[in-house]
Order: C-alpha cells, then structure tokens, then sequence
C-alpha cells in the first residue's frame, strides 16, 4: 500500500506495509512521525552536513532529512530485509539524491559480527531485534561497527533507533563520537538507562531535549558539553 500526503509544501509518497506499525501509522494517515522532534534534529543539522540514521526503518527520519536539511549526504542503516526494501523504494518515490544506500543493509553494533532478525509482533516490523545466531530466527545478517564503515569521514548528526541496542552501536562509534563530537538523536531503553547516564557523563554529552514516545524507552537529544 501507499501514502501520499504534502508537508511544508513538499509532495511525500511513501510505500508502507503494515498500518498498525508505530512508524507506518502516522504515515498512512498523512504525516510524519515524531515530525515535531525531526524539526528539532534539523536544527542540528548543518548545511553540507553528513548524516547517520541508524535504525532507519521504512525511511521515515531518512527521507525528512532528506527533504528539509541542507545535509550533503545521508547514510541511513536498516538490516530487516523486507524493512529495507521499502526503505530503498522510499528514498526512490521522493527523487533524494542526498540520501546514500551504499551501507543501508548493515546492521551496526559493537562490532563487525552476524546475527539474526527477530520479529516479536509480525504486523510491527519497527519492533524487530537483532538476536544472536545460535537463536532459531530468519537469514544471517551483518552487523558493522560505525567506527569500521567510517574511519574518517566528518560526520555531523547521528539517529539512533534500534531496540535496546543503543548502547552496543555508541560503543562501536567510539572514534568517531571522540573525533567528530557529533550532535545525537537516541532512543534509549528503560533497561539500558542507567548505562547510558554512565555513557553520557564519560563522553561529555549534554541532553537539550527529552521525550517518552513509550513506556519501555525515552527519546534524547543530545549535544557535545
């Protein structure tokens, strides 16, 4: 099925798959979603910027960012096969030259590893997890570490979404947070909060906003100290 629908006098199409998903809802209804943090995140996006968008779905994050910043370029990260189809056929329906898909089909963690796909709810594909390759799942994926797929590109704005994995894909950016000190964007599971406050202080991270989308996870954006 399809969306169509105008945003800031912009002309969006979006091929969904499941109208109950938390993403695609908004979306077959006629907007974004999470569209008032996505004008916060442009804010932080400078002009000529590189973007991440780990987690990136059906391409929702990917192609606003694409529309309404002045990013130069933009990689977004979706390893659920069927997810990235749409996410590929998404970035295609809304002409973004800026958008790169070159990695698109890694997942991004610790480290350069395989693992699995794990779909809890199968009409929800923004839920799926990645799992180890002993758990009896899907195909065997690849995940990288962002520090791996770039080791010295500037990269200016990171989004990540990826269903309690957060804290593993921040570790696999080490060197790239360290050298770039890039503005981030994270949902951050309940079950991995106090991590994270760890993390942040380390890192000299400072939060400007936050928000609980759910009960099981909270939203942060966050800025160098």
């Amino acid at each position: 099925m399809k969306s169509a629908f105008s945003f800031r006098n912009k002309n969006f199409s979006f091929s969904l798959n499941s109208a109950e998903d938390a993403v695609q809802r908004p979306l077959s209804n006629g907007r974004f979603y999470e569209h008032i943090q996505l004008e916060k995140h442009i804010n932080l996006i400078p002009a000529r910027a590189t973007v991440l968008d780990v987690g990136a779905n059906i391409g929702n994050h990917t192609v606003f960012y694409g529309a309404f910043s002045k990013a130069e370029k933009i990689f977004p990260f979706e390893p659920n096969p069927s997810t990235n189809l749409l996410l590929k056929q998404n970035v295609i329906n809304n002409d973004l030259s800026n958008v790169d898909l070159s990695f698109s089909h890694l997942g991004c963690g610790a480290e350069k590893k395989e693992m699995k796909i794990s779909l809890p709810v199968p009409d929800r594909p923004g839920r799926a997890r990645l799992v180890d390759t002993n758990e009896q799942h899907s195909d065997v994926l690849v995940v990288e570490s962002l520090d791996n797929v770039f080791p010295d590109r500037d990269i200016h704005f990171v989004k990540i979404d990826v269903e309690s994995m957060e804290l593993d894909v921040l570790s696999g950016a080490k060197n790239l947070i360290d050298r770039c000190r890039p503005a981030i964007a994270i949902e951050v599971d309940l079950s991995n909060m106090n991590y994270f406050r760890i993390w942040r202080e380390k890192n000299n991270y400072s939060i400007i906003e936050c928000y609980r989308p759910h009960k099981a996870n909270w939203n942060f954006l966050l800025v160098p100290a």
